[in-house]
């Protein structure tokens, strides 16, 4: 069984947006104390009744964060833009140099990651 760790929802474009290009950190920390929680609790699990399951934890938040640290790093360069109305409308673009879409490199990116944590 795979489970995925939350992303850092404080760096969504909304948040980039009301916070002036920072993520939101109160929002990001909260989700950092799930996270904790989440894989203490698969390995409560892994340690007792469910020895035999093999439950696998991907950590989609630092990688989602380290790929908005360091975009270029991964051929990718990103911008957030907002139209301010009553609710804001935001959109976040990446693009890749070589064309290919940044959804691709992060499913790259998880998959080898999740690959070298089975082998």
């Amino acid at each position: 069984m795979l489970v995925v760790s939350v992303p850092p929802l404080g760096c969504v474009p909304s948040m980039l947006y009301k916070s002036h290009g920072q993520c939101a950190n109160p929002l990001n920390n909260a989700i950092q104390s799930y996270n904790v929680a989440l894989l203490n609790a698969i390995t409560y699990l892994q340690a007792s009744n469910f020895s035999n399951a093999h439950i696998l934890y991907a950590n989609a938040y630092d990688l989602a964060l380290k790929i908005l640290s360091n975009p270029m790093s991964f051929g990718m360069y990103y911008k957030y833009s907002c139209v301010s109305s009553y609710m804001h409308t935001c959109t976040l673009t990446y693009k890749h140099v070589h064309a290919y879409k940044s959804l691709h490199i992060i499913n790259q990116l998880l998959y080898k990651n999740i690959t070298i944590a089975l082998c």
